[in-house]
This record gives structure tokens, sequence and C-alpha cells, in this order.
């Protein structure tokens, strides 16, 4: 169980190309994709993607390979990973 007063991962993120970050259980899932949708009518006229990582419990975007540094610690996942993958988590 995570320690809910450490630092942990709390879902995945994407960072478009003008600084805006998606949030979702799933890498451009359905809701990353609902978000684009409300932003901008539809996600071909959104910004492209610049990188994939999660958010903290601190609203901080994360890179996989910050992500998995984070989530070793808080015991989310089990093992040595250089970078953080959705699947990872559950």
């Amino acid at each position: 169980m995570v320690d809910p007063n450490k630092n942990h991962i709390v879902c995945a993120a994407c960072k478009l190309t003008n600084g805006l970050i998606l949030a979702g259980a799933r890498h451009l899932g359905p809701n990353m994709v609902a978000q684009l949708k409300k932003i901008y009518g539809t996600p071909a006229k959104a910004p492209k993607v610049a990188e994939q990582g999660f958010l903290d419990r601190y609203d901080n975007f994360l890179t996989r390979e910050e992500a998995a540094r984070v989530a070793i610690e808080a015991k989310q996942i089990i093992g040595l990973k250089t970078k953080l993958f959705s699947e990872d988590l559950y």
C-alpha cells in the first residue's frame, strides 16, 4: 500500500507542445482524448504530444524516468525499471 505521506505517482500525463498537460489513467486514453475534444473541438486540431509522463501527488509532471524512481521509492512497483509505463501501475 502506498504511504499517503510520501510522494507517489497519481496518473499518466501527456505534455503538449504548447505546455498544456493532460491527465488520465492511460496515455491518450479516453479521458485524455475527451479533454482534447473539449478544448480544441477535435484531437486533430490540438497541438502534438511533446512528451508522455506522469503526475505525482503534488501535480508535478514527471518524465517516464523520473516517475520510475518515484514509483520504486513509493513501492508502487516492484523491481528496477528505468522508465515507467502506465501498465506498470495496474
